[in-house]
């Protein structure tokens, strides 16, 4: 699935943003790539423009925006050579609305709640059931948050408003993938949680 290399690309994004060393021809390949991957990367990569454009000098956002944009413009044409449309119809599928009379009738609210929950709690599809050592992410961002809060702050906007975008779906199950599926972006800001918690309590579990 793309989901791997979308979570190579991101970390090379973050990583850069988080160093404050960004290039504007690899944040607009990276940007234009993740476009390219899959449709749930659309905020990810909006995510990564907007928080350059604070850091980046003018030419190089100007060159991030538009390499990611003819990354954009050529989807565009390959849907449109291969679908008659700009769109492919295969990207609203994913998306609770406009789907059919069932997701309309059980609400938008109810199945993000019921995707929410099952992102980390379903026995057959949630992270915790597939990860356990995950639960111990809360206790490892409290201490990344009081040892490094520009990093804390960064790490949880990639990933409530990646996390929000995902709620929206129709299926979050993943098509049958292996679960959770559409979180593999985000797992690196799962590792960085890991990653402070055995920091703060590096003695063994046991």
């Amino acid at each position: 699935a793309t989901e791997t290399t979308s979570a190579l690309l991101i970390c090379v994004a973050v990583r850069h943003i988080l160093s404050g060393r960004m290039h504007g021809w690899l944040a607009g390949l990276i940007v234009g790539l993740l476009v390219w991957l899959h449709a749930s990367n659309m905020v990810l990569a909006l995510l990564i423009l907007l928080l350059l454009a604070t850091q980046l000098k003018f030419r190089d956002l100007l060159a991030a925006v538009g390499l990611s944009g003819l990354f954009f413009a050529g989807l565009l044409a390959l849907n449109a050579s291969h679908f008659g449309t700009w769109v492919a119809p295969v990207f609203f599928k994913y998306f609770i609305v406009g789907q059919s009379s069932l997701y309309a009738a059980q609400g938008a609210l109810a199945r993000a709640l019921q995707a929410a929950m099952g992102f980390f709690f379903d026995q057959e599809f949630g992270l915790l059931i597939y990860a356990p050592v995950f639960a111990l992410i809360p206790a490892g961002f409290a201490f990344l948050k009081r040892q490094h809060p520009h990093s804390f702050w960064n790490l949880a906007l990639f990933f409530t408003a990646y996390f929000l975008f995902l709620l929206t779906f129709g299926e979050w199950r993943g098509g049958g993938g292996s679960s959770p599926r559409y979180l593999v972006p985000v797992h690196f800001v799962f590792a960085a949680g890991l990653t402070s918690y055995f920091a703060w309590k590096p003695r063994p579990l046991s």
